[in-house]
């Protein structure tokens, strides 16, 4: 298990800036794609991620707080950490992201039709 190797892509997109309060936001203009590689994620390096994840809400707790546009509820894991040092703390303890492509364009980022196609190869 010391020698396990596990890389996946992520994809993603959304919106290089945000859109006005009340209006419709369109179709997103901004495609990322990272690639993440990490030992083997059932144990050690999900203990890793939960620990730094803590390390970030407890040490920057007041930052995190003001990226949010409303006060108290339940926030998603983008939205909280978007500008915290998450990935660079990851980074630092052997779960690498690497940018492939950070783009603004109305063309899809990817060929793929689907996420089980992306996988097998194909299109």
């Amino acid at each position: 298990m010391s020698t396990t190797t596990t890389t996946f892509n992520l994809f993603a997109s959304g919106y290089n800036t945000k859109p006005r309060p009340g209006t419709a936001a369109g179709k997103p203009d901004k495609q990322v794609h990272a690639y993440v590689t990490m030992g083997d994620p059932g144990y050690l390096y999900t203990s890793i991620m939960l620990i730094q994840c803590a390390a970030t809400l407890l040490e920057e707790r007041q930052q995190l707080l003001q990226t949010v546009a409303e006060k108290g509820g339940v926030y998603t894991v983008g939205t909280l950490f978007r500008n915290s040092s998450l990935i660079e703390r990851l980074n630092q303890h052997g779960i690498k992201f690497t940018i492939q492509q950070d783009s603004i364009t109305k063309a899809h980022m990817h060929p793929c039709r689907s996420t089980l196609a992306c996988m097998r190869g194909g299109s």
